[in-house]
């Protein structure tokens, strides 16, 4: 534990090197900056690409409080050219293993998560709001929906200024989203999110097991 907190601030730690995708290898990271705006540090696990040079393919960043030993979910950027691969999965279940191997007994998001998909992916590893009641009777549910053999994140929103917003912003132009007014005789309900919602972590085994899995995949 108290390696990490002697971190080298932007120094890059070497935490695996036995990833592959593609063909090529996969290396993953560990580093850490300050922000001077919240005045804490931030963590990021990086993942690169070792072709003829190093190529960073995609990151996830969170806090670590050392104190109440919780790791709080910031984000996850994944280049485009990588994105749709399972690279969005296996860093968080790179952070997950991370997390639990240095003893965090609590995983958290943040409340300014913005991209709907992302907190569904999170779902599948087992994090949840405490009151499962606001699904039902928040105007703000998200429905994420899917169509047979389609890749498209489908998204119906239950409050349409929110549709409007989400429409006009910047994740909607950089990510693979298609908003939809109703749902299609091939579509289906997968789940319900809520952003600008904490989710925890409710089975650290469960989520352990499965990002194992994930990694696993992954391994040369």
């Amino acid at each position: 534990m108290q390696s990490l907190k002697n971190l080298s601030y932007e120094k890059e730690v070497l935490l695996n090197s036995s990833f592959v995708y593609g063909g090529f290898p996969q290396r993953l990271y560990l580093s850490k900056s300050f922000l001077k705006n919240s005045g804490c540090d931030q963590y990021f696990l990086k993942v690169y690409s070792v072709q003829d040079t190093m190529i960073c393919q995609g990151y996830i960043y969170f806090y670590i409080d050392f104190l109440t030993k919780t790791s709080h979910f910031i984000g996850v950027y994944v280049k485009p050219e990588y994105r749709s691969t399972g690279l969005a999965s296996l860093l968080i279940s790179s952070w997950i293993q991370f997390c639990c191997d240095y003893d965090f007994i609590h995983l958290t998001t943040n409340k300014k998560q913005r991209k709907p998909f992302l907190v569904y992916l999170l779902k599948t590893f087992g994090f949840e709001i405490l009151n499962l009641e606001r699904y039902q009777t928040s105007p703000y549910t998200i429905y994420i929906c899917n169509e047979d053999d389609s890749k498209v994140k489908y998204l119906l929103f239950k409050n349409n200024n929110q549709a409007k917003s989400f429409l006009n912003g910047t994740i909607m132009q950089h990510d693979n989203y298609c908003v939809i007014e109703k749902l299609g005789e091939a579509m289906h309900i997968l789940d319900n999110v809520l952003l600008s919602t904490p989710y925890d972590l409710q089975n650290e085994d469960k989520a352990y097991t499965k990002a194992l899995h994930i990694c696993k995949k992954h391994h040369g």
